[in-house]
């Protein structure tokens, strides 16, 4: 009897050890796992883990609003409406509307949730100008992983169509075993998103994923030969004038968060939605070749209003709409007009609120 209590209490300290061990190792997935428990459902307000500055300062400024802009009114009774944290406007390089709800002003940090992809959108465009055109290789000549295999016909530009046939995971954040659990905590992002399966033939479904945008980072990334946080910073962040942001690193001296996360000002936002409004254009650098936005624009053909990574719709003259949607975050552009806006909210954007938005630029 004693033997059997001695043996029983070895495993314990053994399967005790192993927890601890287990639970040390993963601490920022643990940490990040329970910040998104307490939020009952809803986003953390801030999620603990390694992040990064990006860029630097304050950024170069918008110029002032001019006075009496026809849509400023109806814009700042939208803003109003809807428990608008920011609301910005500008057509070309001119500013015409910047509203901040209670609490809120131009330094106000913003997580832009899945708004952050577009930055891989941005920097496939400029992948154009300095290399091969990367869009309809197959991921499986830069990803060894997937090399051999059916997941590595995929193309990137299936992957921002949301064609890539990989399986939407379930949502299960206390799972350290789930794929789709590491791809939101870490410790390695890149990692976990290579793990997911593939559900059907490339191509053949629509079904979207975080797991692509993360796919697609890591592709730019290796094909330039270096990390995707210091590629956005040298190759889009700065040109683009921005002041610092902060991303969500996957660990200690790891990469960026490709799906999420991205935290900078509002002013920061519209420059990213200035540059799908002006077809790569910041002043008088052309960031991406004239003419990437209409193969941005371009319909999936299996999903036809949807571009790469965003919603393509139509406004009532005819111009495209390019939209890109979080939970309560919304970013328009439409390059007819060069005009762009963001909309962060506390509360949902909905179809509603969308064609409130139009109604309020006159489209």
């Amino acid at each position: 009897m004693r033997r059997l209590l001695v043996i029983i209490c070895l495993v314990g300290l053994v399967l005790a050890s192993l927890g601890v061990g287990i639970l040390a190792a993963d601490w920022p997935f643990w940490q990040r796992a329970w910040s998104w428990h307490v939020a009952g459902g809803g986003e953390p307000a801030h999620m603990p883990g390694v992040w990064r500055a990006l860029g630097r300062g304050e950024g170069e400024p918008l110029g002032p609003l001019p006075s009496g802009a026809a849509e400023q009114a109806a814009l700042l009774r939208l803003a109003q409406a809807h428990a608008t944290q920011a609301l910005l406007v500008s057509r070309g390089d001119t500013p015409l509307a910047e509203h901040y709800g209670r609490g809120r002003d131009a330094d106000s940090p913003l997580q832009g949730g899945s708004l952050t992809e577009l930055l891989v959108l941005a920097l496939y465009g400029q992948q154009r100008l300095s290399g091969p055109d990367l869009l309809d290789q197959p991921v499986g000549r830069v990803l060894s992983e997937w090399r051999g295999e059916p997941r590595g016909e995929i193309t990137p530009r299936q992957l921002f169509w949301q064609l890539s046939g990989l399986q939407a995971l379930p949502w299960s954040p206390f799972n350290p075993f789930s794929d789709r659990a590491r791809l939101a905590f870490g410790p390695n992002f890149d990692r976990a998103a290579l793990g997911f399966p593939s559900a059907y033939p490339p191509g053949s479904h629509f079904e979207a994923t975080p797991a692509n945008a993360q796919v697609l980072g890591a592709v730019i990334a290796r094909a330039r030969g270096e990390r995707l946080v210091e590629l956005a910073e040298r190759e889009l962040w700065v040109p683009l004038g921005a002041g610092q942001a902060t991303v969500a690193l996957d660990r200690l001296a790891g990469d960026m968060a490709a799906h999420c996360c991205l935290v900078a000002r509002a002013r920061d936002w519209l420059r990213l939605a200035r540059l799908l409004a002006d077809d790569g254009r910041v002043g008088p650098r052309q960031l991406w070749p004239a003419g990437f936005v209409a193969d941005i624009a371009a319909a999936s053909p299996v999903h036809p209003g949807y571009g790469l990574g965003v919603v393509v719709t139509r406004g009532g003259g005819g111009e495209t709409l390019l939209w890109a949607q979080s939970a309560g975050r919304l970013l328009l552009a439409v390059p007819e007009h060069h005009l762009a806006a963001v909309w962060f909210s506390d509360s949902e954007l909905d179809g509603t609120a969308r064609r409130q938005l139009l109604a309020a630029l006159g489209l």
